[in-house]
C-alpha cells in the first residue's frame, strides 16, 4: 500500500512527463518511487482521512479538468484555466449548482492540499444559479404503504425501517456494525458519518426483534466465512495493526453483509463487505411503483420524512438537528417549509370566497363543507363550474356534490 507524507508528495512534482497519464518523478528524495498524479491525490486523500466516496469523486473531477485542458499539468495552469472549466460546466453542460461546487472542491483540493499552490478568488466564474430546493417527503400513510411493499424478512425491508425510524442516510445504515446496536440502552450509534462525526439515535422498539434476527443471520454467515479461511472485516484507521484479531470478531462485522466475498481495493485481501447501495435503491423503486406514488423518491426521502414528521409532532428544532447530525441549524430549518405543524394551515382565498371550510370529524376524516353563504355566492359558484359541468362528467358530479352541501375526501 502506498504510504507517503504530504511534503514528499510536493517534492515529487519537480519534474514531470506527459505520456498517457501525467507522471511525477523523484525531485531529490532518495529512493522515492515514481508516482502518477492520481497516486499522489489518493495518498493525500488518505492522509486527510477522506472517505472513499470523496476520494473517488475528487479523482473523477480532477481527471475531467485535465482532459478539458488537453492533459496539461496543473502546475502550468492557474485561476484562468479553472474559471474556464467551471464556466464550461455551468454554461455548456448546464450542471446543477451542487455539481459545480463538487468540481471546484476537487480542484481546490488538488492545488491546495496536493500541490500546495495558493489559488485566487475566482472573480470571473459563471456560477450555476442556486435554487432553494424543498425536500420531497412522504406522508405518514405513504410511509406505511411503502414499507409494507418490501419483501418480508429481507434486509432491504429492515434497512428501510431504519432509514425512517432513525433518520439515517443510506450509507450510514449500510456501514452499521453489529456492535453499533445497543439493545440495553435502546440506541443506535452512527459512526464516522458525514463530516467524520459520530452521533446517537434512539432505537425504535419495533425493530428490536428484527435486528436480533439480522444479527443471528450475520453470525451464521460469519461462522461460514471463518471455516472457509476468511471472515475478517475492514477496520478503520490502524485498528487492524493495533488489534490483529478484532477484524475476525462478530462485533466488527457489518450488520448487513454482502451476499458474496470481494477483494478490498486498498489492502488486497478477500473480505465480506456490506450490501451495495444499488440493491436498496432498486427495492425502493419497485415498492414505490407498486404504491402508485408519483413523487421523485430516493432512499433519502425516508430521512426527510423522519425530520418532517418529528417537526409536525412538536419536537424542538435543536433536538432534530442533533438527531440528524447537522452542523448548522439552517440545514435543519429547511424542513419547516414542508411540515404542516401543529397550527392549521392558511386557508386559500378561493375556499373563503365560496364558503368552503376544512374541518376534521371525530373519526379523523377530513371534510370540506359549504358554510353559510348567500344566494349570490351560490350563483357565482354555479357559474364558475357551468362550463366544466357541461363538458366533463366529473364536473357534473362535482356540481351534484356541491348541491348536497358536503364533500368528503
Amino acid at each position: 500500500m502506498l504510504r507517503v507524507s504530504g511534503q514528499l508528495i510536493v517534492d515529487l512534482f519537480d519534474k514531470l512527463e506527459v505520456n498517457g497519464e501525467i507522471k511525477c518523478r523523484n525531485g531529490g528524495v532518495g529512493g522515492a518511487p515514481t508516482l502518477t498524479l492520481f497516486d499522489a491525490v489518493r495518498a493525500t486523500a488518505r492522509v486527510r482521512l477522506l472517505s472513499r466516496a470523496t476520494e473517488k469523486n475528487y479523482l473523477h473531477w480532477i481527471r475531467h479538468f485535465l482532459r478539458f485542458h488537453n492533459k496539461r499539468h496543473p502546475r502550468t495552469m492557474g485561476e484562468k484555466e479553472i474559471e474556464q472549466f467551471l464556466s464550461y460546466l455551468s454554461i455548456r453542460r448546464n450542471v446543477a449548482p451542487s455539481t459545480q461546487s463538487q468540481a471546484l472542491n476537487a480542484i481546490v483540493f488538488l492545488y491546495r492540499d496536493v500541490l500546495r499552490i495558493d489559488l485566487g478568488r475566482f472573480q470571473n466564474i459563471r456560477w450555476a444559479k442556486r435554487t432553494q430546493a424543498i425536500p420531497v417527503v412522504f406522508t405518514r400513510e405513504e410511509v406505511r404503504n411503502v414499507l409494507v411493499q418490501f419483501k418480508q424478512g429481507s434486509p432491504q425491508k429492515l434497512i428501510a425501517h431504519l432509514l425512517y425510524g432513525c433518520g439515517l442516510r443510506l450509507t450510514e445504515a449500510l456501514h452499521l456494525r453489529v456492535k453499533d446496536v445497543d439493545f440495553g440502552q435502546g440506541i443506535v450509534v452512527v459512526r464516522s458519518s458525514k463530516g467524520g462525526k459520530d452521533r446517537v439515535v434512539p432505537l425504535p422498539k419495533l425493530l428490536e426483534k428484527p435486528l436480533l434476527r439480522q444479527i443471528q443471520r450475520t453470525k451464521e454467515i460469519h461462522t461460514g466465512d471463518l471455516k472457509a479461511g476468511y471472515g475478517k472485516a475492514s477496520l478503520p484507521y490502524a485498528l487492524a495493526t493495533k488489534y490483529p484479531n478484532a477484524g475476525s470478531s462478530l462485533a466488527w462485522q457489518y450488520l448487513f453483509p454482502s451476499y458474496k466475498l470481494s477483494v478490498d481495493p486498498r489492502s488486497g485481501e478477500t473480505k465480506r463487505h456490506h450490501l451495495y447501495d444499488s440493491i436498496m435503491e432498486g427495492a425502493l423503486s419497485e415498492a414505490v411503483r407498486r404504491c402508485g406514488i408519483n413523487k421523485k423518491v430516493s432512499c433519502h426521502t425516508f430521512r426527510h420524512s423522519y425530520a418532517t414528521h418529528l417537526l409536525e409532532s412538536g419536537k424542538n428544532i435543536r433536538e432534530i438537528q442533533t438527531l440528524l447530525g447537522h452542523s448548522n441549524v439552517k440545514t435543519t430549518m429547511i424542513y419547516t417549509h414542508v411540515a404542516k405543524g401543529p397550527a392549521p394551515r392558511c386557508e386559500s382565498p378561493l375556499d373563503s370566497l365560496f364558503g368552503f371550510s376544512e374541518v376534521r370529524s371525530e373519526q379523523g376524516h377530513k371534510t370540506v363543507g359549504i358554510g353559510a353563504y348567500d344566494n349570490k355566492s351560490k350563483e357565482a359558484l354555479a357559474s364558475s363550474l357551468s362550463q366544466t359541468g357541461r363538458k366533463y362528467r366529473w364536473g357534473r358530479k362535482l356540481l351534484q356534490l356541491i348541491r348536497s352541501k358536503v364533500i368528503r375526501r
